[in-house]
């Protein structure tokens, strides 16, 4: 992976450097999706979508598959089918699931700040104990 670097950096004189790849990088496996309209992911949005070959030959690799959609402006990182695989007992997906409603209700209320909804620990159990009809999670398992 470091030859095919050295050789795209040599064939083309954009000015990148291996820095702005390793940025790039770092910046997809961390924060998974990067989007063009978000002003601090924008160059490493464009410097993958320019290489992106390598980058996914390089995630590739990692056991990484990576998505672009240059309509809606993304790029993805997803993890390989094998890797994909989390078993959650049934309390861990509704708790999920509950999250995930709570997200839908805060967009389209328009609640959002910077692509999250935030919500306050007890109001998310609260929420939890009135859509599952469940008794709470304990408090570790809530942490976890």
């Amino acid at each position: 992976m470091l030859t095919d670097l050295r050789r795209l950096l040599d064939r083309e004189p954009t000015g990148h450097t291996e820095a702005d790849f390793r940025d790039a990088a770092q910046a997809l496996l961390s924060r998974q999706f990067l989007y063009l309209d978000q002003e601090r992911e924008a160059r490493h949005y464009r410097l993958i979508l320019r290489n992106f070959e390598y980058f996914r030959d390089l995630f590739d690799a990692l056991g990484w598959q990576i998505h672009a959609d240059q309509d809606f402006g993304y790029v993805g990182l997803l993890p390989d089918d094998e890797e994909s695989y989390l078993p959650l007992d049934l309390e861990e997906t509704q708790l999920l699931f509950v999250a995930r409603l709570i997200f839908e209700e805060g967009v389209e209320a328009r609640e959002t700040r910077e692509g999250r909804v935030h919500v306050d620990a007890e109001d998310l159990l609260a929420r939890y104990e009135a859509l599952t009809r469940r008794e709470r999670p304990r408090l570790q398992a809530f942490r976890q």
